[in-house]
């Protein structure tokens, strides 16, 4: 059973389905069948290649080797995300059949280069207990700059726009959906600057 907590006490909203490990082979025939099908009715496939020098092959050949080296079923999954998302596409996703939600009780959003807090549900987060606002900005996410946790978020935003990709990354912060990115487990803590 997968959970998530914090110090701020947050909860994963479902628990995770134990699966039979897929085994390496079963993996490999599922990302051969996306790239077929990427290859035969994916529109903009050439225009991506030829204007910005992406090449499924090599693309395909990269991922089959990280999807080999893969230990379970959720981090191949989440290969598969990324692999779509190296098309910087929008309009063009994967999404993981999944009701796994991680939230830390508030919003945030990407302003002026910085994380900042949208809103608060303050139902859940006293502002005696927690006595940050809407507008504070978040430096840190355990410990490190919060840069390094939006990082490890951008490859699987699929964004055309690098500060699209980045804004969308800095949104899923605190609130995360596991359809798109690994939920965030175990407790939290935040530098805010007021």
């Amino acid at each position: 059973t997968m959970r998530f907590t914090s110090g701020l006490g947050f909860f994963l909203l479902a628990t995770s389905v134990f699966a039979r490990p897929l085994l390496p082979a079963q993996k490999l025939s599922d990302l051969n069948q996306l790239i077929g099908t990427i290859k035969s009715g994916y529109g903009p496939l050439k225009y991506k290649e030829q204007h910005l020098g992406l090449n499924i092959d090599m693309l395909a050949r990269e991922y089959a080797e990280k999807i080999e080296a893969s230990k379970t079923n959720g981090e191949f999954y989440y290969l598969l995300v990324q692999f779509v998302a190296e098309f910087q596409d929008s309009h063009f996703g994967a999404n993981l059949p999944t009701t796994h939600k991680s939230k830390l009780n508030f919003t945030t959003d990407y302003v002026d280069g910085k994380v900042l807090i949208e809103s608060i549900n303050r139902e859940k987060l006293s502002e005696e207990k927690f006595p940050f606002a809407k507008g504070d900005e978040i430096v840190t996410f355990n410990g490190k700059p919060v840069q390094e946790e939006i990082n490890k978020l951008i490859p699987y935003m699929g964004q055309g726009f690098k500060v699209s990709a980045q804004r969308k990354a800095s949104m899923l912060l605190a609130q995360r959906s596991a359809t798109k990115v690994p939920v965030q487990t175990g407790k939290v803590t935040l530098g805010i600057k007021s």
